[in-house]
């Protein structure tokens, strides 16, 4: 979210100071107080707030109104939502409609629809971006010197097949995380942002699938483009997995190598072990890859399109 703070203000786009909490126990009773005024306030005394301006709130799932506060007391609220998983609909759904929203941005496209169509407010989608002065191209896929990078969630089964691979010798620099029982991280194989920047540019490839595939129980069938598949284009990686159809709709092209999981393991290591035998073979994609990164990543580019959407339905910039 703040790479996307950090693109609004550098087009004009004034900020207004965050609300910080000592401790959780204090957030949750000054957030119920302000509920329970604004409750009250909308039933019994309405003409008392007049919302002549408008701010925009960056907003994880159903966060929409901690987030706003207090602002919602006399600014109409714009959500920009990330991490609208299933689970969060009933939240998300409640928040916009409470705090009486006509308008909102999402990065997931058939969230922005849903909106619409259920609640029957003006959400658009705007596709997750990324800074991309933040990454370096590297060096060609031949002469790197780190073969694979499971970057983000793993796929059980194509997790256990690669540390196979690694434990035969037959893959050499694989990195990854590690994780507890119930799915959360227990260590990261880069633990800071600008370690994996930098790590980036030295591995040949980049393993990426969807959470739709890695925990469909989590994601249903809310297939979203993450900055994961940026990260890769932009540092020159081959990845390989599985592209969401946001990414492909929106470049007009596959930029992802499909890894078929319905396939054994033995022709899943002979794929693998002949991607990097051959890894030349796919210069060309990742330098095509690295400039439509450049084309459609950028967040500047997403502002530019809020700006346009806002004027459209006549906000004013200021």
């Amino acid at each position: 979210m703040q790479s996307f703070v950090e693109a609004a203000i550098s087009c004009g786009i004034k900020t207004k100071k965050q609300y910080y909490f000592p401790n959780k126990k204090i957030e949750n009773k000054i957030i119920h107080c302000a509920d329970t005024i604004l409750t009250l306030i909308n039933k019994y005394l309405p003409f008392l707030i007049r919302k002549k301006k408008a701010i925009i709130i960056t907003a994880a799932g159903d966060t929409i109104f901690k987030e706003s506060f207090p602002y919602f007391y006399n600014s109409e609220i714009i959500p920009m939502l990330w991490d609208v998983w299933p689970a969060r609909w009933e939240g998300i759904s409640y928040n916009l409609q409470y705090l009486q929203c006509k308008l909102c941005f999402v990065t997931v496209r058939s969230v922005a629809e849903r909106i619409k169509k259920e609640i029957g407010i003006n959400a658009y989608w705007i596709p997750e971006g990324i800074c991309i002065t933040d990454y370096q191209k590297g060096v060609p896929l031949a002469i790197r010197k780190n073969d694979i990078l499971e970057l983000g969630r793993q796929h059980v089964f194509y997790h256990n097949i690669l540390e196979r691979l690694e434990r035969e010798n037959q893959i050499h620099g694989y990195a990854r995380n590690s994780y507890y029982p119930n799915g959360n991280y227990k260590t990261l194989a880069f633990p800071k942002a600008n370690e994996l920047i930098e790590a980036l540019p030295t591995f040949k490839i980049i393993v990426s699938f969807p959470r739709t595939i890695t925990h469909p129980e989590q994601a249903g069938k809310m297939e979203t483009l993450t900055q994961r598949y940026w990260e890769g284009m932009l540092s020159g990686c081959l990845i390989i997995g599985k592209a969401p159809q946001e990414l492909i709709d929106l470049i007009g092209y596959n930029p992802v190598v499909d890894i078929n999981l319905n396939e054994s393991e033995g022709t899943l290591k002979k794929q693998i072990i002949a991607i990097l035998q051959n890894i030349s073979a796919y210069q060309n994609l990742v330098d095509k890859n690295y400039e439509t990164a450049l084309q459609y990543a950028s967040w500047d580019q997403r502002m530019e399109q809020i700006k346009r959407i806002l004027t459209q339905h006549g906000y004013t910039l200021n």
